[in-house]
């Protein structure tokens, strides 16, 4: 295990730019690996030590999480065996992933939040002029999304239907209930004003071309 520790570690300076690092694991109170390489600072004038400062960063995220799940309750404390097969994956998944960066190859979209907003990122403007031929898998994505959009005014629809009858019902009333201890509130609050500030905003629409 140690062995396969050290090549990962040496890895990192051989094939990935590491500047300078240290690795310390211990066990038992004991300390079974102590590993260091490279240097302090950029310029390389001074090596990197065994008792080098660092700061952790996310690090410590971890021991945190645990800490707080089991905050408040007694400490509770296990040793969990090493897993030589899982060990194995993760170094194999964990250089697939770096090759990835390094030939610049980024992952499939998907549907989340984050997707879109490194998309916007990625690409905040167009170039003027310039069509592109899309692939032909975007017939698919193009049924998909007149499909959602579809579903998406339905049931805004039936949203709108159900709210408006129940605001018809409340009328001036601030509440109304329901059996089994649903509630309804519809109150009139102050909003404040505000201002849109000027931006540049990519606007993903649809068209036909007439025959």
């Amino acid at each position: 295990m140690i062995t396969k520790l050290e090549a990962a570690f040496r890895r990192n300076f051989e094939e990935r730019g590491e500047l300078g690092a240290s690795l310390s694991i211990w066990k038992n109170g004991e300390e079974i690996c102590s590993l260091h390489e490279g240097w302090k600072h950029p310029d390389r004038s001074a090596a990197w030590e065994s008792d080098t400062l660092a700061p952790v960063w996310s690090a410590t995220k971890g021991p945190a999480a645990i800490a707080v799940l089991i905050g408040g309750q007694k400490y509770l404390s296990f040793e969990v065996g090493l897993n030589e097969d899982l060990v194995e994956l993760l170094l194999q998944e964990e250089a697939r992933f770096w090759q990835r960066l390094v030939n610049r190859d980024p992952p499939e979209p998907d549907g989340t939040k984050s997707c879109r907003e490194i998309l916007t990122k990625l690409y905040p403007k167009h170039v003027e002029g310039k069509t592109i031929a899309l692939p032909a898998d975007a017939i698919e994505w193009d049924r998909q999304l007149q499909e959602a959009n579809a579903n998406l005014e339905k049931w805004k629809a039936e949203k709108e239907l159900a709210e408006n009858k129940i605001k018809a019902a409340l009328g001036y009333a601030e509440k109304g209930v329901l059996a089994g201890g649903v509630a309804y509130t519809w109150k009139a609050s102050p909003r404040k004003g505000y201002v849109v500030q000027d931006a540049i905003v990519r606007t993903l629409r649809r068209s036909v071309a007439k025959h």
